[in-house]
């Protein structure tokens, strides 16, 4: 099951995923997921700026430990201080767009189904 989504920051690939852990913050930063979407909407751009790179780097941690626990591979991570400094103010639109894309590719069901041996069988 692929949880993780990839994400190129100045030239490097990053992992994100949409954890448990993640929707634990928001929930106690932002008061649930249905106040999410308000996060990045109507704010300064201090504001939307710092939010960003909190929440850019949560994703990428969880990202990290979710390759490291899946496939034993030590992947990248940055910390808030380090997106202040490689990510520009005109790319907010799209790391906004790319954490949505996490959160909806880690939201999706899985769902395995073993072939029916009486749909190969003729009438």
């Amino acid at each position: 099951m692929n949880r993780i989504t990839e994400i190129t920051i100045a030239g490097k690939t990053y992992y994100l995923n949409y954890s448990t852990k993640i929707a634990k913050i928001a929930q106690e930063r932002y008061g649930g997921m249905e106040n999410f979407t308000g996060v990045f909407q109507d704010k300064p751009l201090t504001d939307t700026l710092a939010e960003l790179n909190f929440l850019l780097a949560a994703f990428i941690v969880q990202g990290a430990a979710y390759k490291k626990l899946e496939d034993g591979t030590d992947a990248p991570v940055l910390t808030e201080e380090e997106l202040e400094v490689l990510i520009s103010p005109n790319e907010v639109a799209q790391r906004v767009s790319e954490i949505f894309a996490a959160m909806g590719t880690g939201m999706k069901a899985t769902v395995e189904l073993e072939p029916d041996p009486k749909n190969g069988e003729a009438a």
